[in-house]
């Protein structure tokens, strides 16, 4: 018994052990999330702080640009060139070679000054042009006159007494269309500020295309990705550092998902910068975090089990007693099961223990076992039941129609309204299955329509459509052409045609079958009296389905009970209706 009650002790150990366990676990992780979120929010306030850092960056560059107009607009060279400029017809600086090669000299040393400029632009208030750096489409230039109209704007700019220099954003380069270049413009007036009152004598232009100012995205670290965006438009006008992801990303607008993500305009100039970090970077230091805490965690419960052993060396008796007690216990004199307990010797109570519980709780599932085995035998008689139950109007009407034809003398449609209506019989009278392929139920309605057709000619149309896969699920048999019935019965009361659609849905997990017909529906009483029934059979146990499964119709209740047996919470079961207009209901399963 000593033995037997340091077993017991080290069981209780364990225990304890374990529900300490849990409550450490429970809190590092807790602590873990907390460390992994403040880490979150730093990332998140580097990337924001990189924006900023970004946008000064664009701001110098375009100051840069600005500086390099405004040197060139008060250059006194550019003034004598642009007042002595003869005129000709076209332009001055194509007509004389010389002049434009010394002006183009004098332009290239400030388009050296910054490696950024992508262009600069020197042209006469008269439409007279030249300019340094990208080349142009001259040919486009003259034919659209589109350096005129640039000088249209930027007079009517500066006439508006707006600021001094011009600033503007062209989708792609206007001298080039061909090129789909991004360019940012800043325009500034030529004056001659010595003589009074001055005069605008021309404009320089100076462009930037915006792989200049996305070179501020080099001062990224690694792994975070830099985006100038069109604003209007969306389009990726430059990228540092993308990755496929990324892309997939900014396309799909889904950056809050799966990044440290923060999105800013630059001021004026119509694009956005964004800046994305996937959150992948946190598994180093979560990784680090979860080592510590495990090590952690394997300190604590190491402490916390020495000292319980401590605590529970006296804690073991009352539960030997136990043990002893259900030893003395002589199961054979119940009257529900007729067995008695094996309960061999064993060192552990608890297992002991365990083996005499379990014994019991086997011996309670065999008669549970036998329950639902008996429930089940019940609920399939009553499933053969209702399958055999044909509705006898339906033979009758078709035996008139076959009177009728053998009348006229039309044998042809004689002999395929027998095998029409042999099919069927023969479909309903076979009991050897309660369920059937869905094909083999949906071929029966086709059947059974085919049949109407015949009997109600152009009064009646109908029509029947696939969606899905080749999928082929197990249905309960004999469902679709009662509600077809139904629809007949209940639904055409009123003038031709009769229109009836049928939709047939089939996946690898999923079948439905939808059911619409033109009649005179339901109205809202009797739509919400039938919603109830389905509502209350879903709630109710299998024995009472089984009870209200009886011989006497199969109604929308009685299918929807016979759905229900098979599928459970995967049922589905849906009835709509507009008086006067339709009636629709969509019955199928999904399939575990």
């Amino acid at each position: 018994m000593h033995m037997k009650k340091r077993s017991f002790q080290k069981s209780m150990l364990m225990g304890n052990t374990a529900v300490v366990t849990l409550v450490v676990v429970v809190l590092f992780i807790c602590a873990n999330l907390y460390l992994i979120h403040e880490d979150a929010k730093r990332i998140q306030q580097q990337t924001e702080s990189n924006a900023s850092s970004i946008l000064e960056q664009i701001r110098i560059t375009i100051d840069g640009v600005n500086e390099i107009c405004l040197q060139l607009s008060a250059n006194s060279y550019i003034i004598r060139i642009l007042e002595g400029l003869p005129i000709l017809e076209g332009n001055v600086f194509e007509k004389s070679p010389e002049l434009d090669a010394q002006t183009k000299a004098f332009m290239w040393s400030y388009l050296i000054k910054k490696d950024s400029l992508h262009r600069i632009i020197l042209y006469s208030n008269s439409g007279d042009f030249t300019y340094v750096g990208s080349a142009v489409d001259r040919e486009y230039m003259e034919k659209n006159q589109v350096l005129n109209s640039l000088s249209v704007q930027a007079r009517e700019y500066f006439d508006s007494g707006a600021q001094s220099f011009y600033l503007r954003s062209y989708p792609r380069d206007v001298l080039i269309p061909a090129q789909d270049k991004y360019i940012i413009s800043i325009t500034r007036e030529i004056k001659n500020l010595i003589s009074l009152p001055s005069e605008v004598k021309g404009y320089v232009e100076a462009q930037v295309a915006i792989r200049a100012l996305g070179n501020a995205l080099s001062l990224l670290p690694n792994q975070c990705e830099g985006y100038l965006v069109d604003e209007k438009s969306g389009k990726v006008l430059f990228a540092y550092q993308q990755t496929e992801e990324g892309i997939a990303a900014l396309r799909d607008n889904r950056f809050e998902k799966g990044f440290f993500y923060t999105e800013v305009p630059v001021e004026n100039l119509g694009i956005n910068l964004v800046l994305a970090q996937s959150k992948s970077v946190q598994n180093g230091f979560i990784s680090v975090m979860f080592g510590v805490s495990l090590l952690l965690s394997v300190l604590v419960i190491f402490a916390v089990a020495f000292g319980q052993y401590f605590t529970i060396k006296n804690t073991s008796k009352p539960i030997t007693e136990l043990c002893q007690l259900i030893e003395s216990v002589n199961v054979s004199r119940m009257n529900l099961f007729d067995f008695t307990l094996d309960f061999p010797e064993d060192s552990d109570e608890v297992r002991r223990l365990s083996r005499a519980f379990q014994q019991l709780l086997e011996a309670l599932k065999r008669v549970t076992e036998q329950h639902i085995f008996d429930a089940t035998s019940a609920a399939k008689a009553t499933l053969y039941a209702l399958q055999s139950q044909i509705n006898p109007h339906f033979f009758h009407n078709m035996l008139a129609v076959i009177a009728s034809l053998a009348e006229e003398g039309d044998n042809e449609k004689i002999v395929k309204v027998c095998g029409k209506l042999s099919q069927n019989l023969r479909y309903v009278s076979s009991f050897s299955e309660t369920e059937v392929p869905l094909n083999d139920e949906v071929s029966n309605a086709i059947s059974y329509l085919e049949l109407m057709k015949i009997r109600y000619e152009e009064k009646l149309e109908y029509s029947i459509q696939y969606i899905g896969d080749d999928s082929v699920p197990l249905v309960p048999k004999f469902i679709l052409q009662p509600l077809l019935e139904n629809s007949f019965r209940n639904g055409f009361k009123k003038a031709f045609p009769w229109q009836l659609f049928l939709e047939v849905y089939t996946t690898s997990d999923l079948w439905y079958v939808k059911l619409i017909d033109n009649g005179v529906g339901m109205d809202v009483a009797a739509l919400e009296k039938i919603r109830g029934k389905i509502a209350q059979i879903k709630k109710e146990s299998t024995r009472l389905i089984i009870e209200e499964l009886k011989i006497g119709g199969l109604s929308i209740p009685n299918i929807c009970m016979r759905l229900f047996l098979l599928y459970r919470e995967n049922m589905i079961f849906e009835v709509d209706s507009v008086q006067g207009e339709y009636f629709q209901i969509r019955i199928g399963g999904r399939l575990n």
